[in-house]
């Protein structure tokens, strides 16, 4: 019995070590990280290439309308872009499902920045910048010389936009 514990102390230990390590990898591999183009559709059928943001501070937010924390994080996307469009900051969204379900969501949530339809490939490009694990929402921050400064998985709040994008508002190109 103590032999088994100390198995799956030591298992356990070293999980833990091999996720620090991992995640101090993709943090530094990140920071050096050109972002990749891009270009989708909106739910209007007109494609957008991420060449119209350039040197903006872009927020790409990976979501989908059957994702409970993907629409919990809209509304305060939709102050932050109110509050940060004249100070170069872009969000954008990158849905990762069919249109038809986007505009039913849609009918009902102002957005106040583009909306892209990406299906699969969406989520090709989400695994591209750092979304290992598939998981949405997924969010990146891209500086304005288009370098990948920050990945997010999970519900992006706040305080964590404010603190990754603060230092990078009114910086040039």
């Amino acid at each position: 019995m103590k032999r088994t514990g100390f198995i799956i102390v030591m298992v356990g230990l070293m999980s833990l070590i091999a996720g620090l390590f991992s995640q101090q990898w993709l943090n530094a591999k990140q920071q050096t990280m050109t972002a990749p183009e891009f270009h989708f559709p909106d739910t209007h059928g007109v494609d957008h290439s991420s060449d119209e943001w350039k040197g903006k501070v872009l927020i790409i937010n990976f979501w989908a309308t059957w994702c409970p924390p993907c629409r919990e994080e809209i509304p305060e996307f939709i102050k932050l872009q109110a509050e940060l469009k004249e100070k170069g900051v872009q969000f954008i969204g990158i849905a990762v499902e069919d249109a038809d379900p986007v505009k039913d969501y849609m009918a009902f949530v102002d957005f106040n920045y583009p909306v892209l339809v990406g299906g699969d490939d969406a989520s090709m490009l989400a695994m591209k910048m750092g979304n290992v694990l598939n998981t949405l929402p997924f969010s990146v921050v891209i500086d304005q010389s288009n370098k990948v400064v920050h990945t997010q998985m999970g519900v992006f709040s706040r305080d964590q936009i404010m603190e990754v994008v603060r230092p990078l508002i009114g910086r040039g190109s």
